[in-house]
């Protein structure tokens, strides 16, 4: 899969995970959560996720090449 759609799936998800939860969070009490607030969090939670999947493909690729010894 190419990267670019792989990080931009990355981050969609961390946006949608985001979402959902200031959508319940907002109807089980309302918390006056600004559209932007969660936007912003949506951006930082992409941000996150994307250093995550570059650790875990960067411990594949380390062991993939010790492997090879």
């Amino acid at each position: 899969m190419n990267k670019r759609i792989k990080s931009f799936l990355w981050r969609l998800g961390a946006y949608v995970v985001v979402s959902v939860i200031s959508y319940t969070v907002a109807n089980l009490a309302d918390l006056g959560v600004n559209e932007q607030l969660v936007t912003i969090i949506a951006l930082i939670a992409g941000e996150i996720t994307k250093w995550i999947n570059t650790q875990y493909q960067l411990e594949a690729k380390v062991g993939r090449a010790l492997k090879r010894r």
